[in-house]
């Protein structure tokens, strides 16, 4: 095995989210079509097999390229705007999701923190990273 990833249906709930990242979120949406949650796909899992790793043949990005085409495709009935992925909260991992288009959900892990009911001294072990399929749908 190359490469694996699993997926699930979700969605961003507009009122989970503090006010700074509320406001950056809705900024892309014009008014009329504002809603309280919006249709997501969560990837659940997502690796490249070890021995695929660093070798510059970039299959981790290949592979999200291809979910997010899947995603847009005119076949697939999915009828979601947006990808979701709680990732931990790494340098390499965060690196990889920004490389491929994603941006954090919240502003701040601060804003995170107080969303998810994390005292602010205790390390914020993930994030959560959205997309929005809109950019690559035709």
């Amino acid at each position: 095995m190359v490469a694996i990833a699993t997926l699930s249906y979700d969605g961003i709930k507009i009122f989970s989210l503090d006010n700074p990242s509320r406001n950056a979120f809705l900024r892309k949406i014009p008014h009329q079509k504002r809603h309280r949650s919006y249709p997501a796909v969560l990837i659940g899992r997502l690796g490249v097999s070890k021995h695929y790793q660093g070798k510059g043949l970039n299959i981790g990005s290949q592979l999200m390229d291809a979910l997010k085409y899947w995603f847009v495709d005119e076949n697939n009935k999915a009828a979601c705007r947006y990808m979701l992925v709680d990732a931990y909260n790494t340098e390499s991992t965060t690196h990889y999701y920004q490389k491929n288009g994603f941006k954090p959900l919240y502003r701040s892990e601060e804003g995170e923190k107080e969303a998810f009911g994390i005292p602010s001294d205790y390390p914020l072990k993930s994030r959560i990273y959205y997309f929005d399929l809109k950019l690559i749908a035709h």
